[in-house]
């Protein structure tokens, strides 16, 4: 088993997503920081951690004219904010559970449906 799990991460916006994880601080989960003039930043990585902020995805790809490069059907996109989130595997439950604690004010929730794929 993966010492990590990665959980995929869905906010209406990204102030939102900042918004639960102030929020999720009182529980010991460090997501956020202020920087030195007081901004909330997003903790990239720590002990237990490694956080990837991603913004929007394609939930289904456009088509193009392959000769000419004309979009012949948009691409189907979710403007919602995304992120995925690796947390040591013994941590599972408690960030699951501080998510959706946290989150649920903000609108946030976990990305169970998620199509990115990482190799290893």
């Amino acid at each position: 088993m993966s010492p990590y799990v990665n959980l995929g991460l869905r906010a209406p916006t990204e102030d939102d997503a900042k918004a639960a994880a102030i929020a999720a601080l009182a529980d010991g989960l460090t997501l956020v920081a202020q920087d030195e003039i007081g901004t909330w930043q997003w903790v990239p990585s720590g002990l237990n951690h490694c956080f990837i902020p991603i913004g929007s995805v394609v939930i289904t790809p456009g088509v193009y004219d392959p000769d000419t490069g004309a979009e012949i059907t948009p691409p189907v996109i979710d403007d919602g904010w995304h992120a995925n989130l690796a947390v040591r595997s013994e941590m599972t439950d408690e960030v699951r559970a501080a998510i959706l604690l946290h989150g649920a004010a903000h609108g946030v929730t976990l990305d169970v449906d998620t199509k990115r794929v990482f190799a290893t």
